[in-house]
């Protein structure tokens, strides 16, 4: 995550990662802070100490159909727009039940080859309304 989508877009302003963890795993999360700002610039990265009930609705508010194991964790990252609307991605056909969801965080290739393209699609989106808005403004 960090070296194949962190590192490529954390220059985007809008572009942030969230990590949520349980309250009992911050010495976990304070040493895997420690060993990425080694070698990587953290000011994108915002990790939140949460009760695990909290987290157990924050995914279930998702309305994704992965679970989280015993110890709240998931190998799905998902992807958000500035509305906070889940992103997905047609997988093959138009039904809905064929929309993906979240991508394997242990998948380089879906990492690199569908995440990356996704946030790239939403940060086009970004851009284009942002010219349009421009272009009104300028008409005015």
């Amino acid at each position: 995550m960090n070296q194949k989508i962190y590192k490529e877009f954390y220059g985007y302003r809008p572009f942030q990662i969230i990590a949520v963890f349980p309250k009992s795993s911050k010495d976990d999360v304070d040493k895997l802070k420690s060993d990425l700002s080694a070698f990587t610039d953290m000011s994108k990265w915002n990790f939140f100490a949460m009760e695990k009930e909290t987290i157990k609705k924050l995914h279930q508010n998702l309305k994704t159909k992965k679970i989280l194991d015993t110890s709240l964790y998931s190998k799905q990252v998902y992807l958000l727009d500035k509305e906070l609307n889940l992103r997905g991605r047609n997988q093959e056909g138009d039904d809905e039940s064929q929309i993906m969801y979240g991508y394997n965080i242990e998948s380089v290739a879906e990492l690199n080859n569908k995440m990356e393209d996704d946030i790239k699609v939403l940060l086009y989106e970004y851009r284009a309304a942002f010219k349009n808005k421009n272009k009104a403004d300028r008409k005015n």
